[in-house]
Formats: structure tokens, sequence, C-alpha cells
């Protein structure tokens, strides 16, 4: 039973560590995170470079000029069914200060973050009701001790 018991706050323990470090990159985005009006240059059906497997991908080229006046072109890889064709507007997220950080607006991932503050919220929960128990006072409700054996 405490053997069941400790993995299981282990791992609860560790999908908190591992919420926390993928929603690292969406709070960024909902600290820092810009938008500005963006251009398709060139929108090709290829191979997804961040797959291992032969997986298809829209590969998204996308030019915009971020708030420093400075213009800025990078590559989307998108789903292959996204709605996006050369010459199109559309708008997009960034970093300011970050090159990689450009992303489609609304192109969210919040499940992370979701489970990342439901932790935080069971944590702050849990603490309430230790502080809660602490501050209790002592009553004479205990069970008393059982007699010395002879």
């Amino acid at each position: 039973m405490e053997t069941r018991n400790l993995r299981l706050a282990m791992t609860a323990f560790m999908v908190f560590v591992m919420s926390g470090f993928f929603s690292v990159g969406e709070l960024r985005y909902l600290a820092w995170g810009r938008k500005a009006p963006a251009e398709v240059v060139e929108a090709v059906i290829g191979r997804d470079p961040n797959s291992r497997k032969a997986r298809e991908a829209l590969l998204a080229t996308v030019s915009f000029r971020d708030s420093e006046g400075q213009n800025r072109t990078t590559t989307l890889i998108l789903p292959p069914d996204s709605q996006l064709a050369a010459g199109a507007a559309t708008t997009v997220q960034y970093v300011p200060g970050d090159q990689y950080a450009i992303r489609l607006d609304g192109d969210r991932e919040l499940l992370w973050v979701g489970i990342f503050v439901a932790g935080l919220l069971a944590t702050a929960a849990f603490v309430g009701k230790i502080v809660l128990e602490a501050r209790e006072p002592v009553t004479k409700k205990r069970r008393p001790a059982p007699p010395p054996r002879r």
C-alpha cells in the first residue's frame, strides 16, 4: 500500500514538473508575445523536418514587420490540411528578441498550462489544509495510551 502511494505521488510530481517544463513556452507567448500582420510568401506541401517519419506538412514561409520595424521571415511547419496559400494575409504571434519564437496567431497549446495550473491549485489546497490542521487547538479527545505490558 505504501509503495503504491509513493509511486502515485512520484508520478503526480513528475507530471507536474513536465507540465511546468512544457508550459514555459506557452507562458512566454502569453506574457511577452506580440501580434503582427504577415503575408504568406510561399506555401508548399513537403516533408516535415521535425519528424523522424516521412510525414507530410505544409511549409509556409511568412514575412512580417516586428515592433522594432525589422522585416522578419520564417518558415512555419503546419498540418497539411491548413488553408494557407501563397499571397494570403494572416496574423502571426512572436516573442521579441527570439528569432525562433514565431507561430500563427491562435495556434495555442493550453493543455500543459492547464495541467500545471491544476497542479499548483492542488498544492495550494494541500498546504492550506496542513496550515488549518496545524492551527487547531489540541483537544483532550485523544485515544489513551495502551497500558504497559508486563
